[in-house]
C-alpha cells in the first residue's frame, strides 16, 4: 500500500482488546495503543484529554464521532467522521 512505501512496514496490533461502547486496545511495536471515546481512555489511566476533548467539540457539535486516540498512556490525537 501507499503508507507502506512511504513509512515502511506497518506492525500488527498484538493483544488486541474491544470494549463494546468504549475503545479498543492493543500493542503496536512495543507501544500501548488506545482508541474510543474518552472516558475508555480516562478508565485505562490516559492523561491529557482535555485539550484533545477541546479539539473536538466544534466538529462534535456539527454532529462528527469523536475517536480518541492514546499512546503509552497519553492523549496522542483524535480522529473525527
Amino acid at each position: 500500500t501507499a503508507a507502506r512505501e512511504r513509512r515502511g512496514r506497518i506492525e500488527a496490533a498484538r493483544d488486541f482488546q474491544s470494549t463494546t461502547a468504549g475503545g479498543v486496545a492493543g500493542t503496536v511495536a512495543g507501544r500501548q495503543v488506545l482508541a474510543g471515546n474518552p472516558g475508555f481512555l480516562r478508565a485505562n489511566g490516559v492523561t491529557g484529554m482535555a485539550a484533545l476533548e477541546a479539539l473536538a467539540a466544534p466538529h462534535q457539535a456539527e454532529g462528527a464521532t469523536a475517536i480518541f486516540v492514546a499512546v503509552d498512556g497519553r492523549a496522542a490525537g483524535i480522529l473525527t467522521v
